[in-house]
């Protein structure tokens, strides 16, 4: 993954009450883009975000499944979703790492493997998992958000906990919402760090994911929003983003006049009907 990769978090909830949490299950998809200038960094992002979480909610609650062939389309991102044995009292979560873009109408997408030819767009995957109807969806979206005009219109707990974390249960399993929250860690137009400083050392694993399961380890004892979580991770992504810019590595132009990685709202309209 470069290290000038945008990188575009969107995350949907819709979330559950606490009294069923005991039966809800958390269906997790881990897509990692298998391009060869990607596919490390984005293997080794969604191991360490799904480290994270698995030290908060117990193995009988906590479902993955993983996307990491060599080549995969569109199509296959989206069956994955339909297939999911998820019901309407689990949780889904989606989390892509990989090649992506914002269209030159506003539009994010995703570029799986990289082919420009085969696009999918980030509101597509939000109208496939709130079809699913699951007491909450989240997905998240680590990928470029870079502008074009050529393309379409934490360490985890030793063994599995006994109970789900205040933080899982907050975030996860305490009330419902048919309407998709979305969140792009990156600013349309803006680049992201593709790589973190761990102690004065340019390190593997984008700035946003390390960012996010650094957040969830940190809070595992406490019950906070999305909104809070993401205040937090914002925090600890301006703090990386400035020791990468003066580390004195050398950056690309765009991340050289850009201030700040911006986590931002997303929310397409075709989720609002």
């Amino acid at each position: 993954m470069r290290i000038s990769r945008t990188i575009a978090f969107v995350l949907c909830s819709c979330v559950l009450s606490s009294a069923a949490s005991a039966q809800s299950v958390l269906h997790a998809i881990w897509v990692s883009d298998p391009s060869e200038d990607v596919q490390s960094t984005a293997s080794f992002s969604l191991t360490i975000a799904s480290l994270s979480l698995s030290g908060d909610i117990p193995e009988s609650q906590l479902k993955n499944y993983y996307l990491n062939s060599k080549t995969f389309s569109p199509d296959d991102i989206l069956n994955v979703i339909d297939t999911c044995p998820a019901t309407q009292e689990d949780c889904m979560l989606f989390f892509y790492c990989g090649h992506g873009f914002m269209s030159s109408r506003r539009q994010p997408y995703i570029l799986p493997n990289g082919n420009r030819k085969y696009p999918l767009f980030l509101k597509d995957i939000l109208i496939h998992l709130k079809r699913k109807k699951p007491r909450q969806a989240i997905a998240i979206f680590d990928c470029c958000q870079t502008i074009r005009t050529d393309g379409p219109a934490a360490p985890a707990s030793a063994g599995s906990p006994s109970a789900v974390s205040p933080l899982a249960q907050s975030l996860f399993f305490e009330e419902r919402s048919a309407t998709p929250y979305c969140v792009i860690s990156s600013a349309p137009g803006e680049s992201a760090l593709g790589a973190h400083m761990v102690k004065g050392v340019l390190s593997e694993g984008a700035l946003f994911s390390m960012a996010f399961a650094e957040v969830v380890g940190a809070n595992s004892s406490h019950s906070l929003t999305w909104d809070e979580i993401f205040k937090k991770v914002q925090a600890n992504v301006d703090q990386g983003f400035s020791e990468v810019k003066q580390s004195g590595v050398p950056l690309p132009g765009t991340l050289v006049k850009q201030p700040r990685q911006t986590v931002t709202r997303y929310t397409p309209l075709e989720l609002l009907h």
